[in-house]
């Protein structure tokens, strides 16, 4: 899940993916979920200048969710990652 914070658009898309954007969690709930979840499973990942999701961000993020381009994204932005880390 945190490799996606290392590449351009990957944060966004952790919380306008349709899971997150559509929770029925308050805004500062959600940022709490989506900081532990990074920390929790997938900690070697996250950068070392990560900055925690607020209550803020994840407002303004959830108001466009993904829909069916979702899948597209989360293959390039993965693409992407996979790249990143080859060199």
């Amino acid at each position: 899940m945190a490799r996606f914070l290392s590449v351009p658009g990957g944060r966004e898309y952790l919380s306008r993916v349709p899971g997150v954007a559509a929770s029925p969690l308050s805004d500062a709930d959600l940022a709490e979920v989506m900081n532990w979840m990074l920390w929790r499973f997938d900690q070697e990942h996250v950068p070392a200048d990560f900055q925690p999701y607020t209550a803020a961000e994840i407002g303004q993020l959830r108001t466009r969710p993904l829909r069916l381009e979702a899948s597209q994204m989360r293959a390039a932005l993965l693409k992407t990652a996979d790249e990143s880390t080859a060199h």
